[in-house]
């Protein structure tokens, strides 16, 4: 096995809550409140901040690059992957098991997410006597947002618009197609208030 080290510099994108009302957020401050996440131990060389873009007074999204190291291998037809990647100076991730992670990560999102709109379904029945007459998710959550929900929901942990079918006034239900994108497979989240 041949394995090789890559350091690169990635692009994320943080969102921060600015400090005070009326402040703009340095760069300073961008720097020393991603720092303090404690997710990764960042040196001053292992963080540059690229830009940042105020949206009011009390939100910004800050562009940042970071280094990050890739542990890449050979399998035995010779062919390259990734297997593990760190950030920083921290210990490597095994790419597997961080993808399983962040698939049972937008799974349970869009359960929480699916019971937030059944929630909010039942709110506006309970009111109105009957389910809104929307055709497309998109308009049941502006519909619902924020009389009956807290929080806009309209696509789930994948991305991926939430389909909405009705059986009748009375009845519908919520789906989200789940990890494969592909409907009427078992891991398809669906939901009816």
């Amino acid at each position: 096995m041949s394995v090789t080290w890559i350091p690169v510099l990635l692009s994320l994108i943080f969102f921060l809550t600015a400090c005070g009302s009326s402040h703009k957020l340095s760069q300073k401050t961008a720097h020393k409140t991603i720092r303090q996440l404690g997710l990764i131990d960042l040196k001053d060389r292992e963080l540059e901040i690229q830009k940042i873009t105020q949206s009011g007074n009390h939100q910004a999204v800050v562009e940042a690059n970071l280094q990050m190291a890739f542990l890449m291998s050979t399998d035995s037809e010779g062919t390259w992957s990734v297997t593990s990647f760190r950030l920083a100076d921290r210990n490597w991730v095994n790419v597997k098991t961080f993808l399983r992670a962040l698939e049972l990560i937008k799974s349970q999102q869009t359960r929480k997410d699916l019971s937030n709109l059944a929630a909010g379904l039942r709110e506006f029945k309970q009111k109105n006597r009957h389910y809104p007459t929307v055709e497309t998710l998109i308009n049941l959550a502006d519909l619902l947002f924020p009389r009956y929900m807290s929080t806009l929901v309209r696509y789930d942990g994948w991305g991926r618009e939430l389909i909405l079918q009705h059986s009748s006034k009375q009845s519908l239900t919520i789906i989200s197609l789940g990890a494969d994108g592909i409907r009427d497979t078992a891991d398809d989240i669906v939901t009816s208030p």
